[in-house]
């Protein structure tokens, strides 16, 4: 309770010296990046007055960013269009500012949706795009034909890429598509690396089951872009063909340093999800400060 007073405090003071208020101190300035978007989201969800707009902008629909700012605008009393001999400069920037860092948020809003659709789609063995690819990673990781039924579609062979039973439909139960399209991504994309983070996965002794593994680490990171704890990753990502290649990025340098790190810690199986969790609480702090840099 004190602390917040001390806060409130502060920031009347601030306010009374520099004759601005919050929204134009972080806007109100020639240039804005993805950090300054970055800061007015941190705002808006602290701000009470203006928690309708943090509402819009927490969702998972892109949204009208001129009018969205038009009606934050007018909730703080400043103009929507000010012009040279009616407005500040610090006004004028803080307008223009806010329309391009609202932009920025409702790209990081539709990648939120577009992202969870490709989550909640079931696998569909009846889709010929899902069993293309789903051959396709296969290729991607192992020589060779599968033994088995409907020409090795059904198989226990899947295993030697770190499936669990007969049909990999069943484990991308938790992550649905997006789980096989970012194992797809790595494997085609990233052949060589897939294929060594493969090797690494099957070491005696400190083996873990590779796809599974892989659709763990999607629904690791799925949850920190729910939380929009890397939403600044898709910040200029316009379209969803873009935001689902940015996830398909971030997810294969990911999974590859996870490999890199479970070959450090020299890991068995029954180590794997305290492993994960050792090497997430390692990353996230990395992809929350946008300081981490995808190694492949």
């Amino acid at each position: 309770w004190f602390g917040h007073l001390l806060w409130r405090l502060f920031k009347y003071v601030l306010r009374l010296v520099t004759r601005r208020g919050e929204l134009q101190r972080i806007l109100g300035h020639p240039t804005a990046s993805t950090a300054t978007t970055t800061r007015l989201h941190a705002y808006l969800d602290q701000s009470r007055q203006l928690a309708s707009i943090a509402t819009i902008v927490n969702g998972d629909k892109a949204f009208d960013e001129t009018k969205l700012a038009a009606k934050a605008l007018a909730i703080k009393g400043l103009p929507a269009n000010p012009t040279s001999s009616t407005a500040s400069l610090s006004t004028t920037y803080t307008v223009a500012n806010l329309k391009l860092c609202l932009g920025h948020l409702s790209h990081a809003a539709a990648a939120r949706g577009a992202i969870e659709k490709l989550r909640a789609t079931p696998y569909d063995s009846t889709d010929q795009a899902h069993e293309r690819r789903l051959e396709q990673l296969w290729t991607g990781l192992q020589d060779g034909k599968r033994e088995g039924k409907d020409g090795g579609r059904y198989s226990t062979d899947w295993s030697r890429i770190g499936f669990q039973g007969r049909d990999p439909a069943t484990d991308f139960r938790g992550m649905g598509l997006l789980g096989l399209l970012n194992l797809h991504h790595l494997a085609t994309v990233h052949r060589r690396d897939a294929r060594s983070m493969l090797a690494t996965s099957k070491v005696k002794g400190h083996w873990f089951s590779f796809a599974i593994g892989g659709i763990n680490v999607t629904g690791d990171l799925f949850h920190l872009l729910a939380a929009h704890q890397i939403a600044r990753y898709f910040y200029l990502c316009k379209d969803t063909q873009a935001q689902l290649l940015k996830f398909n990025q971030i997810y294969a340098g990911i999974f590859y340093e996870f490999v890199a790190y479970w070959k450090m810690r020299k890991a068995n199986v029954m180590m794997f999800n305290t492993v994960k969790q050792d090497f997430f609480e390692l990353a996230t702090p990395k992809l929350i400060a946008s300081t981490w840099k995808s190694s492949i």
